[in-house]
C-alpha cells in the first residue's frame, strides 16, 4: 500500500530505505550524530530546524543501545549541548540580507559549497579575528565591502564555524557545486539559494585537487574509492527535468537569451553587449535584453520577479547632476524572437505600446571606476507566463552614459539576470481563469 510519507532516506551504507511516518511538522535534523543518508521530503530542508536533542541523548530510542551510541558513536552528551546551543546561537543571526546575501545556512556535514579545480585559482579571500572578523555577520559585512580585481562583492561566503574564519568566493556561480565527501562545518551564505548547486564531480580531496596531505590524509582520512561510489550514488539521483508543477515559493534563475545597445550617433551599429551595454541621454544609447521564460511552468502564479543589473561605469556629461534615472520599459513584442547583434537604431525593435515597467536612480560612480552597484528592479507586473520571453528596454533623459556589465563582463560573473518567484496555481484559480 502507499505509504504517503512526508520524508524517505536512503542509508548508503547498509542499502537500506527508510520511510519516515511523522508528520512534516515534527520533523528534525540530528544536530549532532553523523550518518550517510541521501534524503527526502516534502519540505524544503532549509524549512526544517535542528532537534533539540540528539537520537543519542537521554530519553531518545537510541539512548539505550551502547553498541550504536557508545561504540559506534562515541556519543558525547557534553560536546552536543554544546553543539545545539551554537545553532540555536545561529539561528537567531542567520538573516544576512542586510548585507545583500538572502540565502544563508549552517552546514555541519558534507554539501558545503566548492568549485572543481580548473575553477579556483585566486579567487578568493579569507579574513580572521586579526582583519576584525569574529562571526558570521561580519564576515557578511566583510564580503559584500570586498574586491578582488575589478569585482566587488562576491555572490558567496562562508564562515568556519572550527577555525573562526572567514571566506568570501569570487568564483562564478555557475562554476560552484557542494563537496560530496569531506564534511565540515560552515556558516555559508548565497545571492542565490543553495537548491541552485549541484554536487561536485569530484572532491576536495581527490587527485589534482588543492588541499595537502596533511589535511586529506590524517585529518579527514580520506577513501577515494568510498567517495567515488558515493558520487556515482549522487549521480543517479540527479535527473534534472523541466518542472510541470512548481512548488509553492520555487523561484528560476534565468541568464539573457539575448542583449542589444543602439547608439544613435552610430546608426547602423550592432552593439552585442559583450562586455557592456549601455544608456545615455535619450536615443543616445539605448539597451535591450531579452530573457526566455519558457523553463517556468505556465501554469505558475507569478510571485514577484526581479531583474539584476550591475553598473560597471558612470561617465556624465555635466557636474552638475550626481543622481541620475534609469527607466525599465517592458515591449508589446517582448516575446518577438530575436538576436544579440540584430538590432541596430536603424533596424530597430517594434517599440509601439511599450509600457513602463519600473524606474531607479542611479548615483554616480567617483571617477569613473570599475567599482560595480548592483541594482534589483521590480519587474513582476511585465511578466506573462502566456509568452515564451520576456524583453527589456533601458533609457535615461540624463546627461550622462552609463555602462551596465553585458555577458562577458568579468568573465560573465556580472551578467544581468531575473529571477521569477513562483507557486502554484490552485484549482479555484484555475477555474476562475
Amino acid at each position: 500500500r502507499s505509504l504517503n510519507a512526508d520524508a524517505g532516506a536512503w542509508e548508503v551504507e547498509n542499502q537500506t530505505c527508510w520511510c519516515s511516518l511523522s508528520m512534516a511538522s515534527h520533523l528534525c535534523k540530528e544536530p549532532c550524530v553523523e550518518e550517510g543518508f541521501l534524503s527526502f521530503s516534502t519540505l524544503p530542508y532549509a524549512e526544517l530546524d535542528y532537534c533539540d536533542v540528539s537520537v543519542c541523548d537521554e530519553g531518545w530510542f537510541h539512548s539505550e543501545d551502547e553498541e550504536y551510541c557508545v561504540k559506534n558513536i562515541q556519543f558525547d552528551k557534553y560536546e552536543c549541548e554544546i553543539k545545539i546551543q551554537a545553532m540555536d546561537d545561529v539561528a537567531t543571526e542567520i538573516d544576512l540580507s542586510m548585507y545583500g546575501y538572502d540565502y544563508a545556512r549552517h552546514t555541519t556535514s558534507v554539501g558545503w559549497v566548492s568549485w572543481p579545480p580548473e575553477a579556483s585559482g585566486d579567487s578568493f579571500l579569507s579574513f580572521e579575528a586579526d582583519d576584525g572578523v569574529t562571526s558570521v555577520k561580519e564576515c557578511a559585512a566583510k564580503c559584500q565591502a570586498a574586491t578582488l580585481g575589478s569585482s566587488t562583492m562576491p555572490p558567496m561566503g562562508a564562515w568556519d564555524v572550527l577555525y573562526q574564519a572567514c571566506f568570501c568566493s569570487f568564483v562564478n556561480l555557475n562554476d560552484l557545486c557542494m563537496e560530496p565527501c569531506v564534511e565540515e562545518e560552515y556558516i555559508e551564505f548565497a545571492i542565490v539559494p543553495f537548491s541552485t548547486f549541484d554536487y561536485c564531480e569530484q572532491s576536495v580531496c581527490d587527485e589534482d585537487w588543492y588541499h595537502s596531505e596533511e589535511y586529506c590524509v590524517k585529518q579527514v582520512n580520506f577513501d577515494k574509492d568510498a567517495c567515488d561510489a558515493k558520487i556515482n550514488a549522487l549521480a543517479s539521483l540527479s535527473s534534472p527535468t523541466t518542472p510541470t508543477t512548481p512548488k509553492s515559493g520555487e523561484k528560476f534563475y534565468i541568464e539573457p537569451s539575448a542583449m542589444a545597445t543602439t547608439k544613435f550617433s552610430s546608426p547602423d551599429a550592432k552593439n552585442e553587449g559583450l562586455l557592456n551595454f549601455s544608456v545615455e541621454n535619450g536615443e543616445e544609447r539605448v539597451s535591450f535584453v531579452r530573457f526566455n521564460l519558457s523553463s517556468i511552468p505556465e501554469s505558475s502564479v507569478v510571485d514577484s520577479a526581479t531583474l539584476y543589473l550591475h553598473l560597471v561605469r558612470s561617465i556624465p556629461d555635466s557636474e552638475s547632476e550626481t543622481v541620475f534615472n534609469v527607466s525599465v520599459h517592458s515591449l508589446p513584442q517582448s516575446s518577438e524572437d530575436w538576436s544579440t547583434g540584430s538590432v541596430s537604431y536603424n533596424e530597430p525593435l517594434e517599440l509601439e505600446g511599450e509600457s513602463l515597467v519600473e524606474s531607479f536612480e542611479v548615483v554616480l560612480l567617483d571617477d569613473g571606476s570599475a567599482e560595480k552597484n548592483m541594482f534589483a528592479v521590480g519587474v513582476t507586473s511585465a511578466i506573462d507566463l502566456s509568452q515564451n520571453a520576456i524583453t527589456f528596454k533601458l533609457s535615461t533623459d540624463s546627461d550622462v552614459r552609463l555602462d551596465f556589465a553585458g555577458s562577458q563582463w568579468n568573465g560573465g560573473d556580472e551578467t544581468p539576470w531575473l529571477r521569477v518567484a513562483v507557486s502554484e496555481t490552485s484549482y479555484s484559480q484555475r477555474l476562475r481563469t
